[in-house]
């Protein structure tokens, strides 16, 4: 749910997720709130005293509101008026903000609108190129000589009559500069990408071989958007789980999360793709300098086990045991 709200926030640039719990499921019920549903008060971005959420029906009458603040929880009507109030039990909104970069004093963020005016302008490049493309194929009709321009286009099977000897039909083909016209739809689209976070690369249809010095500076920028990127998803992080915190303890007191309970998030590094060899060298390295054990190498060998460290450790031993029978048994044992 976090990976959908992180998609929706670059996108949106504000969204907020909801942590509330689920009487029929008897858990937790986590959820991405985009803007168009949402009305906010806040004079700290990352604290808003106030929260709506839209509950949009077919019919206006049928359309209520959820209002959040960190002492009262209201249903209201689509006029404003109070159909249930109750005091929050949780003592906060359960609603954490996500910002796309760092807020000022605005809780929604201005942007996005380029992605509307450039797929506007990319569509009706598109369209220009459509037109060209058929013209530059089927050609344009020329008539000259002719008084009366109301005749019959020749079909399959028929002939074009022209009214006096004089007259005379061809069809042209002009010039288009159709492969001008898609460069500069692709340099849109590029510079769409790169402000979004995406390589130049991604919307290339034919790449040319790169050194690996070139796709190292391709990287940087990128690399540095995910470092940003990444400081503001540790505070979303940490106030989600501290949300989940309050609402499960106050739902779940028979089984609390600890309030000492903290969250500590190590985002995993992208790293350079390896061939085999270079990947087991490495892993070789960590283990003699003590930064790895044969568990980590297992983990990083083994997607399958999800990080779970005792499964890897039981792996282990099992085969330290069939590795022994076999030692013991020599080249006759059975599988």
């Amino acid at each position: 749910m976090l990976k959908r709200a992180n998609r929706m926030t670059s996108l949106l640039k504000t969204s907020m997720v909801s942590v509330l719990w689920d009487d029929e499921a008897q858990g937790l019920d986590v959820r991405v709130v985009t803007p168009n549903v949402l009305d906010v008060r806040a004079a700290n971005p990352w604290r808003p005293a106030e929260v709506y959420i839209t509950h949009d029906a077919a019919q206006m009458m049928d359309r209520q509101f959820s209002h959040w603040t960190a002492d009262r929880y209201r249903l209201r009507d689509w006029r404003g008026a109070v159909i249930q109030e109750q005091a929050n039990p949780y003592g906060v909104v359960p609603l954490v903000p996500c910002f796309d970069y760092a807020p000022n004093d605005r809780f929604f963020l201005a942007g996005g609108d380029d992605l509307i005016s450039s797929q506007t302008a990319i569509n009706i490049a598109l369209m220009n190129v459509h037109r060209a493309l058929d013209i530059a194929v089927h050609g344009m009709p020329v008539a000259t000589g002719v008084d009366d321009l109301h005749f019959d286009m020749p079909g399959v099977g028929k002939a074009l009559l022209l009214p006096s000897k004089d007259a005379d039909f061809k069809i042209v083909k002009p010039e288009s500069a159709i492969a001008e016209a898609m460069a500069v739809i692709e340099a849109e689209m590029k510079f769409l990408g790169i402000t979004y976070g995406l390589s130049s690369s991604a919307f290339e249809i034919d790449r040319p071989a790169e050194s690996g010095a070139s796709k190292v500076a391709e990287r940087t920028t990128l690399e540095e958007h995910r470092r940003d990127q990444l400081e503001l998803w540790r505070i979303v992080e940490r106030r989600v789980f501290e949300t989940v915190k309050r609402v499960w303890n106050y739902h779940r007191p028979d089984a609390p999360i600890p309030e000492n309970a903290t969250l500590t998030v190590d985002f995993a590094d992208p790293g350079a793709a390896l061939s085999e060899t270079e990947r087991l060298e490495a892993a070789v390295k960590r283990r003699a300098l003590g930064v790895w054990n044969e568990v980590d190498v297992l983990l990083q060998e083994n997607a399958d086990l999800n990080g779970d460290r005792k499964e890897a450790v039981r792996l282990l031993q099992k085969k330290r045991e069939e590795s022994a029978m076999i030692s013991n048994q020599g080249n006759s044992f059975d599988v």
